[in-house]
């Protein structure tokens, strides 16, 4: 009779939600130890199961329902469920503005990275895998398309620099239409706890955007490209928190505080993004430390460096000498040989200041970096190492105008050599006639608008941009055995180069790009969520505008390029 009576309480409790849900695993003792028949468990079972009561099970211990061996093995599945909550406990001050897109406070499992070029995440849950130690599987299938006014022969990744064509070359006056399945992605995040306030978790996510010699004829056999992989420490009572691996630069916005995946992409399908976004993904070593109840961070990061040459003609040479210049050379060993790596002789140093006062959040990050070049006399008698310093900085806000309706993104970035950590991908430095590296000075802006009319839509308008300053240098006259101008190779944005070809089809053109811009609307759509996922679709539009440096007789080409995208993803292991 006190099992039955104790049974009639356990279901009163569960279905007037007196308690927290009950877990399988203790359906399955009741069930065992007879304290339930197999309609009441089969009922409950249907009710849905989650975390495990620990007064409920205090009382059934007590009253003999379970024995001492059960209740502990209970009681350790429930704080080793907890302990993925408990790791995120440091960043649950978000405001509205962090979560409203995701509907979900568990700031750890916001998991943005894979909002690059996409929707808002569905909430994902963690399976216990090893005695305390928790893995979260994500990820989306996707079925995306894009159609472009001119051809740049890209995937779903678009370029607003180098690859919108000028009149000149035949793709500006080609349409291009592609489907892609490349930006699917897959990731794991594990996570345990070490002692009772240090945690540990890592990272890694992947998608099939890696360059390879694969091509779309028929079996589009694209190789997985490595996104993020890191591993981190947490220790929560005293606020230090440590990085290390391939994460989102710290230049990058976060939704709150500063801490691993909760950046704050645009929304966009493309995923090549927006101009004006500031970011890089790189191998770095990051230190963090919050303070004043987590509502201030402070951090320092050392990031894989790497020089930005897009759109430069790099010169073998000293003007008007025979003195080598070498600034990068070709990948050797596990680095891939038809790319050219910069010669690097330290890390960017990146610092960032992050607010959450109530109301937004707000960001200040500094950078500094390093240019390397060597010259070397055709006698190979003087050699010289030259190397630069850059410096830059920017402004980040995020600020729920409406709660949980509307909702604008602002970033701001200004400084030398910042052109690495910015998607148009305007060059870092320019080469003088010396052959030593100068930074370029560069600003950029990002100003995004997002509506949430329902929990279902997501509606979205951008506009970013991004100038680089004129770097002359007085040259004359082609490449040795070349018909490139040496105005192209030396300065930037040279005020003698001809550019007047870039107007003919089949013209010269060495027009080198001053800045641009982008504005593009669009909006994601739940189509379902539930047990078996959720399903999203998405749509955008995007104009583009390139403006190049003006040349000889002031002329200064520019081009557009109108695009249309659409995206069907599926997340399995998301509700």
């Amino acid at each position: 009779m006190e099992k039955l009576r104790l049974a009639y309480i356990l279901t009163a409790l569960l279905f007037t939600q007196t308690c927290l849900a009950t877990d399988k695993a203790l359906l399955d003792i009741l069930l065992n130890n007879k304290v339930i028949g197999q309609e009441q468990y089969n009922t409950l079972i249907k009710s849905g199961t989650g975390d495990v009561n620990p007064t409920l099970l205090e009382v059934l211990k007590q009253n003999g329902a379970i024995s001492q061996d059960q209740y502990n093995k209970l009681a350790k599945e429930q704080e080793s469920t907890s302990e993925t909550t408990e790791i995120s406990t440091a960043n649950q001050n978000a405001v509205s503005v962090n979560n409203q897109s995701q509907g979900n406070n568990d700031i750890l499992h916001m998991h943005p990275g894979i909002n690059e070029g996409g929707a808002p995440e569905p909430h994902r849950v963690g399976t216990e895998v090893f005695p305390g130690v928790h893995a979260t599987f994500g990820g989306f299938i996707e079925a995306a398309g894009i159609n472009r006014s001119k051809n740049e022969s890209q995937d779903v990744n678009s370029n607003s620099n180098t690859f919108i064509p000028f009149n000149n070359s035949t793709n500006a006056h080609q349409s291009e239409f592609r489907e892609s399945a490349r930006q699917s992605r897959i990731s794991l995040l594990m996570e345990g706890k070490y002692q009772e306030d240090i945690k540990l978790a890592s990272y890694l996510e992947m998608d099939f955007l890696g360059v390879s010699s694969a091509n779309s004829i028929q079996a589009s056999p694209y190789s997985p490209r490595l996104r993020l992989g890191y591993a981190t420490i947490d220790w929560i009572e005293e606020g230090w928190h440590f990085l290390g691996g391939q994460s989102w630069s710290l230049v990058t916005t976060n939704k709150v505080g500063i801490s691993p995946r909760t950046e704050n992409p645009p929304l966009t399908i493309d995923g090549g993004f927006i101009p004006g976004f500031n970011y890089a993904r790189s191998s770095q070593l990051r230190l963090v430390k919050d303070f004043a109840d987590h509502t201030i961070w402070a951090a320092l990061s050392l990031e894989s460096p790497q020089a930005n040459l897009l759109g430069l003609t790099v010169p073998g040479t000293a003007y008007n000498s025979s003195a080598a210049v070498t600034a990068n050379n070709p990948g050797g060993g596990s680095l891939s040989p038809s790319v050219n790596y910069s010669t690097d002789v330290a890390p960017d140093i990146i610092t960032k200041l992050a607010f959450d006062p109530g109301w937004g959040h707000y960001e200040l990050f500094g950078m500094t970096r390093f240019f390397h070049s060597t010259i070397n006399n055709a006698a190979n008698t003087q050699l010289s190492n030259h190397t630069v310093e850059s410096l830059g900085g920017g402004f980040a806000a995020l600020l729920p105008i409406v709660p949980k309706l509307l909702d604008v993104q602002l970033n701001v970035m200004g400084g030398s050599g910042i052109g690495r950590y910015s998607t148009a991908q305007l060059p870092d430095v320019a080469f003088s006639t010396s052959g030593a590296l100068m930074p370029l000075t560069q600003y950029t802006a990002l100003l995004g608008i997002i509506a949430h009319p329902d929990p279902k839509w997501d509606f979205y308008t951008y506009w970013g941009g991004e100038v680089v300053n004129r770097y002359n240098q007085s040259v004359t006259g082609n490449m040795p055995s070349s018909t490139i101008p040496m105005a192209a190779a030396y300065g930037y944005g040279n005020s003698n180069l001809n550019n007047y070809g870039c107007a003919v089809l089949g013209g010269a053109c060495f027009a080198q790009t001053s800045s641009a811009w982008q504005i593009t609307p669009g909006f994601w759509t739940t189509i379902y969520g539930g047990n078996a996922g959720t399903v999203k679709a998405g749509l955008q539009y995007a104009y583009t505008r390139r403006n190049a440096f003006s040349g000889l007789g002031g002329y200064a080409p520019q081009t557009d390029e109108n695009a249309f995208l659409f995206s069907f993803r599926y997340y399995p292991l998301q509700k």
